[in-house]
């Protein structure tokens, strides 16, 4: 997904007017990619990725380090206003109540820094001949919402923000990837790139291991597979926004 982004904006992987940050965090690493990037654009920065789970090791500058934790769940780890830049990406639509944990990954940046966060939106329909992917997105979304997940997280950011009264400016831009088979959608170049990762991203959880309480609202094995048949042979689409959000902490 970061080179899909990346991509899309002509090199840039972040919109905010940043002004040689010190401290930087990046919530959700995953691969550390991003990390490792905003490390090597800012070499005087220490750059801290956090993730749940273990980072492969890759090579990585000297200035960026990545630790294992769940910084939703031990929050205290590091002080309010601890860092001048604080990155999320992908992360909030998987949570539970993510309105809170909004407000716990604010508390970190510092008066004056920014947040940086891109997020998507699910709750957009699937059109087109692929049934079962159709039905199992709505499936997932339906399981999702059953555990508490917000599936219009993108579109809550900004007034989720400005309700915080910490930010002097909340900025948004908002990008709708067509995903899918559809030829005309991908006639754009970096934005048929970005949904064609986007489309990757459901291929590989129609593949990975699903939640049993998935399968209990009807997401079967069977269905998957059926599923990851259509991803590239019939036509569909789903036209899902992505939000980047660029947010500075009141001074």
């Amino acid at each position: 997904m970061h080179n899909g982004i990346k991509n899309y904006f002509d090199g840039k992987f972040f919109l905010a007017p940043l002004d040689n940050p010190q401290t930087i965090l990046d919530i959700g690493t995953g691969s550390g990619i991003w990390a490792i990037d905003i490390g090597e654009k800012f070499p005087d920065a220490q750059v801290i990725g956090v993730d749940r789970n273990p980072v492969l090791p890759r090579p990585t500058p000297s200035n960026v380090r990545f630790q294992q934790l769940d910084i939703l769940e031990d929050p205290l780890l590091f002080n309010a206003g601890s860092f001048d830049v604080v990155h999320v990406r992908l992360l909030l639509l998987h949570l539970q109540n993510p309105q809170a944990a909004l407000e716990r990954i604010a508390s970190l940046v510092r008066p004056g820094g920014w947040l940086l966060i891109e997020e998507m939106s699910m709750d957009d329909e699937v059109k087109g001949d692929a049934h079962a992917v159709r039905s199992a997105i709505d499936l997932l979304c339906k399981y999702w919402e059953s555990n508490g997940q917000v599936l219009a997280i993108g579109s809550k950011l900004e007034p989720w923000l400005q309700e915080t009264g910490a930010f002097s400016q909340v900025n948004v831009h908002k990008v709708i990837a067509p995903i899918g088979n559809n030829p005309e959608a991908a006639a754009d170049t970096k934005l048929g790139r970005l949904a064609s990762m986007y489309k990757d991203a459901w291929r590989s959880t129609f593949l990975g291991k699903i939640h049993p309480k998935a399968v209990e609202f009807g997401l079967t094995p069977e269905l998957t597979k059926q599923a990851v048949e259509e991803v590239d042979t019939l036509e569909w689409q789903r036209d899902s926004p992505l939000y980047v959000v660029w947010a500075q902490k009141s001074a």
